[in-house]
């Protein structure tokens, strides 16, 4: 039995190692989420030695029982850390203030347990129990997971098709190496269910950061192409443009101009986003291909838009207006490059009679 756990914990800390060999050399991460990525490799290699080493020093010598303390703590303290730093790499930003100091707090209740007893304890003649308050620290990793999971919930409303399926298993996969453990306490299996959970996080993110735009986070224009390309089914086509970006960047500042897209991203992937794919393709344009079965009435979806555009306006007046319009795609009736000229064609039409009526209301 120690030679199987003692290889569940060398493929574990293995595993990690690639991660971190592979994360140094990455040259598309940027540096804030190297490190995350890296402190999460390192808490996953201590957390799993630690676990080992309680495990081997249980029962032995009573001199050893300081060293078999610590490394409880080190266990029972990072644990609950590793899915909340999960979700900070999948959401791509650093964790609430108010969540640094709950793990803080935790942490120092494991020190403190380490000393005193309560979360667990260690007896004279050296064997690990858990102590009456134990369930604090269960509650702190569950959390933990539930947190990540809500994370990735969140970030599956942005992607598509497989992706989802994907981001969901992630949570999915720790989850049933948590419940497996638990079952069968002989298995040992959740650190390494947990370092292969990682590298696949890692290799999720380094697709999406290949497929999507880092400002809008919808698809870029090497998905668009590549969808246009392969195209064989009935679609709606709708194309996108912020009306007079220039003046916007030039008035408000280019700050203010990259929130505009963001938030223009945000706009069209709340209403087209649940029918189909949507794309960032150039500065200020967009595009929406939708499933043709899938897609209600276009007109009705360009009114769901406009709303979503208004209440922007409403919370920030400087927020510009975003021209829309659709073709569709038939195949056997008209041809691809047809479509998306005609897309064009209807958005700039569009775009010319809004200006014109706006004109004209503030001259009346």
């Amino acid at each position: 039995m120690f030679d199987y756990y003692f290889s569940i914990i060398f493929f574990a800390v293995f595993v990690m190692i690639v991660l971190k060999i592979m994360v140094y050399y990455n040259e598309f991460l940027d540096q804030d989420q190297k490190k995350r990525l890296d402190y999460l490799s390192t808490m996953v290699i201590l957390t799993s030695l630690a676990e080992f080493l309680g495990v081997r020093l249980d029962g032995t010598a009573p001199w050893l029982r300081p060293i078999h303390i610590a490394v409880k703590v080190t266990e029972l303290g990072l644990a609950p850390v590793i899915p909340y730093v999960c979700a900070s790499i999948i959401q791509q930003k650093p964790l609430p203030r108010t969540l640094y100091f709950a793990l803080s707090g935790q942490a120092v209740l494991e020190v403190l347990s380490g000393l005193f007893g309560g979360i667990f304890y260690v007896t004279a003649d050296n064997y690990y129990h858990h102590g009456r308050f134990y369930l604090l620290y269960v509650l702190a990793f569950l959390s933990g997971i539930l947190y990540f999971t809500w994370m990735v919930i969140r970030e599956c409303k942005r992607q598509y098709g497989i992706r989802r399926v994907i981001l969901l298993f992630l949570p999915g996969f720790a989850i049933c190496g948590l419940l497996l453990q638990y079952v069968l306490s002989g298995a040992r299996v959740i650190w390494l269910c947990t370092a292969i959970d990682v590298l696949l996080m890692y290799v999720l993110y380094i697709e999406l950061t290949q497929n999507t735009d880092p400002l809008t986070r919808l698809l870029n224009r090497q998905c668009y192409e590549s969808h246009i390309s392969r195209i064989h089914e009935a679609a709606l086509i709708f194309y996108f443009d912020v009306d007079d970006f220039k003046l916007v960047n030039d008035t408000y500042g280019h700050a203010f101009g990259d929130l505009t897209l963001a938030t223009a991203g945000e706009c069209i992937q709340s209403v087209f986003g649940r029918a189909g794919d949507c794309y960032r393709i150039g500065g200020d344009e967009f595009c929406a291909i939708l499933s043709y079965n899938k897609s209600a009435h276009p007109d009705s979806l360009l009114a769901d838009f406009i709303h979503a555009v208004e209440l922007q306006q409403q919370k920030d007046p400087r927020f510009p207006y975003i021209s829309a319009g659709y073709a569709h795609f038939m195949p056997g009736e008209n041809q691809i490059a047809d479509a998306l000229k005609t897309a064009d064609t209807y958005m700039y039409l569009r775009k010319r009679n809004a200006k014109e009526k706006r004109a004209a209301h503030q001259k009346s």
